[in-house]
């Protein structure tokens, strides 16, 4: 299940909402004919706050990543699909 919401921009950046705020974008670097694409986020992450890829839906799966491991960080988890709420 996705917790991040992608819209895309009338200039082609695609913005990842989570509730209402906007926490990561995309994007398209892609020159002659090769595609590049670059994720960064405003999140407190420690490290790299800016990713690189071919692919737009892998980098959108890597963001998912980046808020969880930023939602555990602060000592709590997203429940699985099998937990009951």
């Amino acid at each position: 299940m996705s917790r991040i919401v992608w819209t895309t921009t009338n200039y082609g950046t695609e913005n990842g909402h989570v509730g209402s705020r906007s926490l990561f974008a995309i994007e398209d670097n892609s020159t002659s004919g090769k595609p590049s694409f670059r994720l960064h986020t405003d999140l407190p992450v420690s490290g790299v706050r800016s990713w690189r890829s071919t692919s737009s839906e892998r980098l959108q799966a890597h963001a998912e990543t980046v808020l969880a491991d930023f939602v555990a960080s602060l000592g709590a988890v997203f429940p699985t699909d099998t937990e009951e709420a």
